[in-house]
């Protein structure tokens, strides 16, 4: 490692919910809800002083791979390859997608860093750096019936400048009206050579009723708009506007706050499997030397 001190690394999870969409050629034209969220998670490998105050420009030699993992999710819940749907920084390669344009990049991440690592001190890192420098690639990835998972895999990228490391998935869920789901999210960093820092959430999406079968008032007292189609957009993250509405679809936007609840999971464990990987990459490792 470079640098003095004892070391520290920080995760800051940053969940983007945006509005609920109902859409009539959804579920075969028989209609249907889309829920759109992203996921950002921010690490800093950074030592710190006899005090415990952490040394900014001292940074740690590496990031070692960085995990997000959807757990007891349904079938319809679903990601892509796409660059406006996934994206990771640090890489060798130049990004093709503009990443500040997404509405999570703000200091939000900064201020979970902060947060969930009182460790990490008044260390100054902003999701705007992460997000500008991000490029499309995912080192492996995993789907079935209950789960989801990107991995990106830093092994051999290694000095001060990939001490940190960002990455970006956008998500959807495709729900009948009246149906409920409940999953996990999970994201894991690993700093080489052995520190693992984990976030974990519960959410919950609760689809409402078809709202074309809704009276206007009570479309209001649950929060729910018939919207133009061309406007839709608006309300959605860049890498979901491909789905496009036919200009006289009916189309409706609920309030997230209304219909998705997300319990953050305070101190989770970190899981034996990444222990075990990380045994197993040290071997690989001592095998290269």
């Amino acid at each position: 490692m470079y640098g003095e001190g004892d070391f520290r690394v920080g995760l800051g999870t940053d969940l983007t919910m945006y509005p609920p969409v109902y859409r009539e050629s959804l579920g075969n034209g028989s209609g249907g809800w889309e829920f759109d969220f992203t996921v950002c998670g921010s690490t800093a490998c950074r030592f710190v002083d006899s005090n415990g105050d952490v040394k900014e420009d001292d940074k740690a030699k590496e990031m070692w791979w960085q995990e997000i993992n959807f757990n007891d999710i349904n079938q319809d819940l679903y990601s892509r390859n796409d660059s406006d749907w996934v994206g990771s920084t640090p890489a060798d390669t130049q990004p093709e997608f503009d990443y500040t344009e997404f509405a999570l990049a703000r200091d939000g991440v900064t201020l979970a860093l902060t947060a969930l690592n009182p460790a990490m001190g008044s260390l100054a890192l902003g999701a705007t750096y992460f997000l500008s420098d991000m490029v499309n690639w995912i080192a492996s990835q995993h789907e079935d019936d209950s789960s989801l998972k990107r991995k990106w895999d830093y092994d051999g990228l290694s000095g001060p400048l990939y001490a940190d490391s960002s990455t970006y998935l956008l998500a959807r869920d495709e729900m009948t009206s009246n149906s409920y789901e409940s999953f996990t999210i999970d994201n894991i960093a690993v700093a080489f050579p052995e520190f693992p820092v984990r976030t974990k959430y519960y959410v919950t999406f609760t689809a409402p009723d078809d709202p074309s079968t809704q009276s206007i008032s009570t479309l209001e007292e649950e929060g729910i708009y018939r919207v133009p189609a061309t406007e839709v957009a608006a309300a959605r993250p860049p890498g979901s506007r491909r789905s496009k509405s036919a200009a006289d679809e009916m189309v409706y936007v609920a309030d997230p706050k209304k219909f998705i609840e997300v319990e953050p999971v305070k101190n989770p464990s970190i899981p034996d499997r990444i222990y075990e990987e990380i045994e197993q990459k040290k071997k690989q490792r001592s095998r290269k030397q």
